[in-house]
């Protein structure tokens, strides 16, 4: 199994279990049995899927497919039409030749565009400053960033998927801080 393949059954695996969890917990019918070699046209789908957690149900509805059709996407090799591609490039707010790519994007930390994309996960992590009190959610998503920058400073390599969820998580704690710090004092109205 070459490293594409591997990875992407790793995805495809996180995928499987947390879509089995949801389905459990909702009541719905149990996804199907895991197949022991999944293949999918579409790598770079499946590593922003288990990158982003996104649930299937989400995906489903904003792509326009059934839950059949997307499955045999990810596990039998079926295509998708691009026009289902361009809502996924939307959803996960990234171009669709990179989605259509047949090979897992990988961001190598011994390559120049490696370094540059770990000092710009590094240098935004330092302009979030641990806040006392921060909601759970944020605290989740501080994690997550925080993790793919050590293995990026443990010249692991990861996903480009991963690194595109953990710049979009900084900005969106960013984001929520700066909100915060704005937020009215009080309600009353004088």
């Amino acid at each position: 199994m070459n490293e594409t393949q591997q990875t992407s059954r790793l995805s495809y695996l996180t995928i499987w279990r947390r879509e089995a969890w949801w389905q459990l917990r909702h009541g719905e019918e149990k996804a199907g049995p895991v197949k022991s070699c999944p293949r999918t046209l579409y790598p770079n789908i499946l590593a922003e899927l288990e990158a982003s957690c996104i649930f299937l149900c989400t995906v489903r509805e904003h792509v326009n497919v059934s839950q059949e059709i997307l499955w045999a996407v990810l596990e039998d090799g079926e295509p998708l039409t691009e026009l289902e591609i361009s809502r996924l490039a939307h959803l996960f707010n990234c171009r669709t030749t990179y989605l259509k790519a047949p090979t897992l994007q990988i961001v190598y930390m011994d390559s120049n565009r490696g370094k540059v994309r770990r000092a710009t996960l590094g240098f935004m992590l330092q302009r979030i400053p641990p806040m006392p009190g921060e909601d759970f959610f944020i605290e989740c998503e501080r994690k997550r960033a925080v993790e793919v920058f050590q293995a990026m400073e443990s010249e692991n390599p990861v996903t480009y998927a991963a690194w595109h969820s953990a710049i979009d998580r900084c900005k969106y704690i960013l984001q929520e801080q700066l909100h915060a710090a704005h937020r009215p004092r009080s309600t009353r109205l004088s």
